[in-house]
């Protein structure tokens, strides 16, 4: 049985053009990403978030805005909490820059509870 991760990669190597095949996503490693706030889902939905990843793959790139050579999730925190629990090593992820929604200034980036 292929894991979460390999499906995900699989996903990656789906050539463009071709039929359901769509441009390679840009990864990241899961520890070079840096969380901006604690999570906000309920145990019971990031349960079905990480079931529906390892069947799924991750489905949309997590967000993040690089500062001073971090890279700050800001879009994508349970996506990435999911993957740290499936053991997914890379992430898709797409580099976002501020403001980005809620997020104003560098300062916003400072993780809060």
């Amino acid at each position: 049985a292929i894991g979460a991760a390999g499906r995900f990669l699989g996903q990656l190597a789906m050539p463009a053009g071709e039929p359901g095949g769509a441009l390679p996503a840009a990864t990241a490693a899961v520890g070079d990403l840096t969380l901006t706030h604690s999570m906000t889902m309920s145990r019971r939905a990031l349960n079905a978030l990480v079931d529906d990843i390892a069947e799924n793959g991750i489905q949309e790139s997590i967000k993040f805005v690089e500062h001073n050579g971090t890279k700050f999730v800001v879009d994508g925190h349970h996506r990435l909490a999911a993957a740290r629990r499936l053991g997914i090593e890379e992430v898709p992820v797409e580099r976002v820059e501020l403001p980005f929604r809620g997020y104003r200034t560098a300062d916003d980036l400072e993780f809060s509870r």
